[in-house]
């Protein structure tokens, strides 16, 4: 770990696996991206670029391997689309209806 390069803070002295910042905005943007997409054509590759900006920042100052960003966008990915899929299907959305 000594050839790691710490630009703000260090690595915390916790557990952080998974990036739970990554997990959380994974989960919100493809959450809004399964429930509006038929609204908001361009939702997607927007709700994807900014979970993965704030995801990259997470390694980019240090406070998490890349790793643990990896395995939280895939949790939040899968909670995203579960609840979106669930979200739809209770609420009608997944017709086009609003």
């Amino acid at each position: 770990l000594s050839g790691i390069i710490h630009l703000i803070v260090p690595c915390g002295g916790g557990y952080s696996f998974p990036s739970s910042h990554a997990s959380n905005h994974f989960s919100i943007g493809v959450f809004s991206a399964v429930t509006l997409s038929r609204q908001i054509k361009w939702i997607w590759p927007v709700a994807i670029l900014w979970a993965a900006i704030v995801s990259f920042a997470q390694v980019y100052v240090g406070v998490h391997f890349p790793l643990d960003v990896t395995c939280g966008a895939l949790l939040g990915t899968g909670t995203g689309v579960f609840t979106g899929k669930l979200f739809n299907r209770n609420f009608g959305l997944d017709t086009g209806n609003l």
